[in-house]
This record gives C-alpha cells, sequence and structure tokens, in this order.
C-alpha cells in the first residue's frame, strides 16, 4: 500500500537487482520519494555480478538513497563475482552487523 510508505522508520534493501533493471532506461528513471526522515541503505556485496551500486544512478537515487553500504564478506574470495554471492546476503555475519547497526541508529533517534 503506497500510503503506509509515510510510517516506514528506514529501507534496507541487499542485494538488489534495481541498478542494473533500471539500466534499461538512459536516465535511469526515477525513485518512489522515501518519507524525509526513513534513510534508505542499499547493502550490495562485492562480489555479487546482479546487485549494484544505486545512489549514483542519477540526483534523484542520490537523494533518496543515503549509502550504497559496500560489504565484504570474510569468507567470500573477492577476485571472484559470481551469481552464486548473490545468495549470501541472508547468511552473512558481515550482512547482519552492517544492517544491525544501522536500526540500531534509527531506534535510538
Amino acid at each position: 500500500d503506497v500510503q503506509k510508505i509515510h510510517d516506514l522508520k528506514a529501507l534496507f534493501t541487499m542485494g538488489s537487482p534495481l541498478a542494473l533493471y533500471c539500466s534499461r532506461w538512459p536516465d535511469f528513471g526515477r525513485p518512489t520519494p522515501m518519507p524525509s526522515d526513513a534513510p534508505w541503505w542499499n547493502v550490495v556485496s562485492a562480489g555479487d555480478p546482479l546487485a549494484w551500486p544505486i545512489q549514483r544512478l542519477n540526483p534523484e537515487y542520490a537523494k533518496e538513497v543515503r549509502e550504497d553500504v559496500i560489504v565484504r564478506p570474510k569468507w567470500w574470495n573477492l577476485k571472484e563475482r559470481t551469481p552464486l554471492a548473490h545468495m549470501s546476503y541472508w547468511t552473512s555475519p558481515t550482512v547482519a552487523e552492517t544492517i544491525g547497526d544501522r536500526v540500531l541508529s534509527v531506534v535510538q533517534q
């Protein structure tokens, strides 16, 4: 429900292929506006070829996305980019800690 977005306190995307999807438009399209006080963090694994940073797509995404958080799971060989990395977000302690720290920062506001 689009109206409920105003109740949103924070948004996290993990391994989002949004940039890949948006690359079909010359200007990468436009994001859905976030409530002004709700941060959007995009978590991207350095080894994931399906997920790209999205904050730098265009000025509108730069305004909406607080940070592209590039994570490098300790167990992953950073010399390789493989779709297998795309399945590691839910089991990665690095990702859990990264998101947990940011959730805590929102809750403490």
